[in-house]
C-alpha cells in the first residue's frame, strides 16, 4: 500500500488513514473519531492501542486494532537497523501466521521501507492478555502461560 504513515507519529494517525487502510483491505466502516495511546515498555518500537468511534460499521469493524511502529529514540532506531528487527517482525507476520497456525495476532497491514527502516504493523488487539516487560522479566505465572 502506498499510504502515508511510515514517517508519521503513530499517536497522531487519524480517521482518513484508517478509513482508506479499512477501503483497501475489505472491512465495511468509516471511523469518526478514534483514540490512540502507547503500550508495553518499547524498547525497540512503539506500540499503539487504538480504540475506534464509527460513523458506519459493519459487522468485521474492530473496535480495537494495535500497531507497532519504529521508536522514536535513535539508539533504539540503531539498534533494530543493526539487528534488522523491523523487517524481521514485517516479514514474521507476513508469513509466520500462515504456517503456525491460531498462536499470533492476524496482521491487517503490514509496511517496510528498507532504505529508510521505517515500518507499520496493523493486527489485532489481543487484550485482556498485556504485553510481557523484557526489562523486568516475567515471574513463574508468566513463565507457565506462556508455555
Amino acid at each position: 500500500m502506498d499510504r502515508p504513515g511510515l514517517d508519521t507519529n503513530p499517536l497522531e494517525l487519524g480517521p482518513d488513514w484508517f478509513n482508506t487502510l479499512f477501503a483497501e483491505i475489505g472491512i465495511d466502516a468509516e471511523v469518526k473519531s478514534l483514540t490512540s495511546k502507547s503500550i508495553g515498555t518499547g524498547q525497540i518500537g512503539e506500540n499503539v492501542r487504538f480504540v475506534f468511534e464509527y460513523a458506519k460499521a459493519g459487522p468485521d469493524a474492530p473496535k480495537t486494532l494495535v500497531g507497532k511502529f519504529p521508536s522514536g529514540n535513535e539508539t533504539s532506531l540503531m539498534a533494530a537497523k543493526m539487528l534488522n528487527h523491523y523487517k524481521r517482525e514485517v516479514y514474521f507476520y507476513r508469513t509466520f501466521p500462515k504456517v503456525a497456525g491460531r498462536i499470533t495476532p492476524d496482521a491487517l497491514y503490514t509496511d517496510y521501507d528498507e532504505a529508510t527502516n521505517r515500518f507499520a504493523l496493523i493486527m489485532e488487539d489481543m487484550s485482556p492478555s498485556e504485553q510481557g516487560d523484557q526489562l523486568k522479566g516475567c515471574g513463574l505465572v508468566e513463565a507457565k502461560l506462556a508455555l
